[in-house]
């Protein structure tokens, strides 16, 4: 502070404003104007000097009160410097103590958590000691009451069998003794039981012997209906679905349901009747299928692949067959069983394929008359060539269809398809190998727009006319 009011001293003695009084310059000498005359008027050049002396003395005016401003001004920087120097020292000197007291302060408040917290945690760990010695003690009581309760039960219990055991005895005293009288009945009764034994044992060997006859008579029957079994596959093949109804006899229809049934009997008993039931399974799957009983026809070709030995490709063929030709007698409906069943039938006929190993005309005979009937003509058109194409290239393959039911089949699907065309081409090689196809072509609705055609009707009736001829 001291050294602040010496530079304030040393600043006002240096100033030369504040070192000496200010003085106003001393103005010039006025000259004294001469007396004017009352009486005479003044001149421009009076009037002029007149106005310069006094423009001089306001000058000189102006100039000493600036003096004094100036001084002023100087001495009122000087009066604040020292001021401010003042408070700022003073200010330090506070901030200091403050400083000082915070610091104070903060050791204190540190201390006093301190011993606050220290109170906390050993309040704490008295709580959890007292809450340990309560539990203990609660389980303590708690065992001693439960060792008490089981003390209690197992007299009980030992009380209770004592009266049990008396009560036991007693009635096994009694029992002994109505056992001992039931032994002298029971003997009586044996000996009736051996008798009966005896005669059911003769009687069992009878039955045995009955049904080994049964058997050796369904053999018999199923030798004399064999013949007749492997007459379907023929009378299939000169079948088309959905057309009239096959030609069997009323005997022959009557004779295979019989014998169905006692299929179905003899399955069921687990009854052999030949050394290859799923083959006869087979044969009445076809027969059901001729006769439109197609859920049997599905049922008995289902039967015949659980019996079947594993991954045979011709039982599922078969039921493939049967669900294909199933869809094709109601392709009218239309309805979600169906389309499921031709996707089914189609799956099968690709489980064969693998199994074969190779295609085979009657597989890819009965693969394009499935997606014919599910509208993917493209594909069985293709699949019909390649069938024919198969027939071609071995013409002594065993068939399960007469030989011109695959070309013919072809030109159905190529009718639907609208290539006229190549349907002439393909019946036109049927010509010479008898009326059948004629006859077929004749009512087939699938040759129903090549009919309607103006310029495709007239070759195609005369193409059928020759056909005709050939009876």
């Amino acid at each position: 502070m001291k050294t602040l009011l010496a530079l304030a001293l040393l600043l006002v003695s240096s100033s030369p404003l504040l070192g000496q009084k200010a003085k106003a310059p001393e103005p010039a000498p006025s000259p004294t104007p001469a007396p004017i005359p009352i009486a005479r008027a003044w001149t421009a050049e009076e009037i002029l000097e007149e106005a310069r002396r006094v423009e001089q003395h306001a000058d000189n005016e102006l100039t000493q009160i600036s003096g004094l401003m100036e001084n002023f001004i100087a001495v009122l920087g000087v009066v604040i410097l020292v001021l401010l120097g003042l408070a700022l020292q003073e200010w330090r000197v506070v901030r200091e103590k403050m400083k000082q007291e915070i610091s104070r302060a903060k050791k204190e408040a540190d201390a006093v958590n301190k011993a606050k917290n220290d109170a906390e945690a050993t309040l704490r760990q008295i709580q959890q000691t007292a809450e340990q010695h309560l539990k203990a003690a609660e389980e303590a009581r708690t065992k001693a009451d439960t060792a008490l309760r089981q003390a209690n039960e197992t007299a009980e219990r030992l009380l209770n069998g004592a009266e049990e055991a008396r009560t036991k005895a007693d009635a096994s005293l009694y029992q002994a003794q109505g056992l001992v009288t039931a032994i002298e009945e029971d003997r009586s009764k044996v000996e009736a039981t051996t008798r009966l034994a005896s005669s059911a044992l003769k009687e069992a060997q009878e039955s045995s012997e009955m049904i080994a006859a049964m058997q050796q008579k369904m053999r018999s029957a199923w030798g004399e209906l064999g013949p007749e079994l492997k007459k379907l596959p023929a009378v299939e093949a000169d079948w088309i679905v959905g057309g009239e109804d096959p030609r069997l006899a009323p005997d022959l229809k009557a004779t295979l349901e019989d014998y169905d049934v006692l299929l179905i009997v003899y399955d069921r008993l687990g009854l052999g009747i030949e050394e290859a039931p799923e083959k006869t399974f087979l044969r009445f799957a076809q027969y059901w299928r001729i006769a439109r009983k197609f859920p049997r026809a599905l049922k008995r070709g289902e039967r015949a692949i659980e019996l079947a030995p594993k991954n045979d490709p011709e039982v599922r063929f078969q039921l493939g067959i049967t669900l294909s030709h199933w869809a094709a007698y109601e392709r009218e409906e239309r309805t979600p069983e169906r389309k499921e069943r031709l996707q089914r039938a189609l799956s099968i006929f690709e489980e064969v394929r693998v199994l074969q190993g190779r295609d085979t005309a009657d597989l890819l005979f009965e693969m394009a008359w499935t997606l014919d009937e599910m509208d993917r003509s493209e594909e069985s058109i293709d699949l019909a060539r390649r069938a024919c194409a198969t027939i071609e290239a071995d013409p002594h393959q065993e068939l399960q269809q007469e030989p011109w039911e695959y070309p013919y089949n072809l030109a159905c699907y190529l009718a639907k398809a609208g290539r006229f065309e190549e349907v002439l081409a393909e019946l036109r090689k049927l010509v010479g190998q008898g009326p059948k196809w004629a006859n077929s072509a004749t009512e087939d609705r699938d040759f129903d727009r090549l009919r309607e055609s103006s310029a495709w009707r007239v070759p195609f009736e005369q193409l059928l006319e020759e056909g005709r001829r050939e009876a």
